[in-house]
C-alpha cells in the first residue's frame, strides 16, 4: 500500500493540473481496497 500511494504521489506531483489519469484511478481502487482491508482486519 505504502508503495502504491508513492507511486501516486509522484504521478500527481508530476502533473500541474487537476485531471487523474486511469492509471491514478486504478491505484486509488488499489489502495482503497487495501485500506478496507486492513480496516477489517483490524476489526477483528
Amino acid at each position: 500500500m505504502r508503495e502504491l500511494a508513492g507511486e501516486l504521489r509522484e504521478e500527481l506531483e508530476e502533473k500541474k493540473f487537476h485531471a487523474l489519469s486511469i492509471k491514478a484511478l486504478e491505484r486509488l481502487e488499489e489502495i482503497e481496497k487495501l485500506s478496507k482491508d486492513v480496516r477489517g482486519r483490524l476489526r477483528r
